[in-house]
């Protein structure tokens, strides 16, 4: 709570409040190991999020996606266009790039992609999506901001009927009060954001 305070005391026109990863071969995750470091568990994680929401909303700001809020106006343009499903361009080591076709990461070893283009060439790894890859990609995304899924570009676009193929599961989590359904888009609630990755697990196609 002293944190948010403190951040709203600067009244930033955005704010992003990601939950901390501990990844295994870091000086945290050794921590832990070791005992020296305590990881927080999934209730306390979320009994934070939700006093994040709770003194972020009366001052204005908006939560347009899981883990980021905004005042009126000021949606990240870079962020928005993952979540969006648009085309970008890395450039450099470590570098991710889009097409809608296919996904390419660059080399990340400096020395490695320096001499590659010095020669002419890109050292990257590319990832051709499926059909599969598209839907669930875009069910992972989607349904952690404020806009959810469209439901007629799904069909449309990537040829499912989610509304027609979930029908009872989306129907048991607009009763339990985890999700909406209005005018085609298909958007979970506070409560149901909680829950955000296992829903859109639970709603991946297997796949073909």
């Amino acid at each position: 709570e002293d944190n948010i305070r403190e951040a709203l005391h600067f009244q930033p026109q955005h704010i992003s409040a990601y939950s901390l990863t501990v990844e295994e071969k870091t000086t945290f995750g050794r921590w832990a190991s070791q005992g020296k470091f305590r990881t927080m568990d999934d209730d306390q994680a979320a009994t934070q999020w939700q006093t994040l929401i709770e003194m972020l909303t009366p001052e204005g700001y908006l939560q347009y996606e899981v883990s980021n809020f905004c005042r009126p106006g000021f949606i990240s343009i870079h962020n928005s266009n993952y979540w969006n499903d648009r085309k970008y361009l890395g450039i450099g080591p470590s570098a991710h790039s889009y097409n809608g076709v296919s996904r390419q990461s660059n080399a990340s070893n400096n020395h490695f992609y320096t001499d590659k283009i010095r020669n002419g060439d890109v050292s990257a790894a590319v990832e051709i999506l499926s059909r599969v890859d598209k839907i669930n990609e875009y069910l992972l995304t989607s349904l952690r901001t404020s806009w959810g899924v469209d439901l007629t570009k799904l069909r449309n676009e990537l040829g499912l009927d989610l509304a027609l193929d979930q029908e009872k599961y989306l129907s048991g989590l607009k009763t339990n009060g985890l999700a909406t359904i209005h005018e085609g888009r298909f958007v979970l609630t506070s409560k149901g954001k909680l829950l955000a990755d296992r829903i859109a697990s639970d709603l991946f196609v297997l796949p073909e």
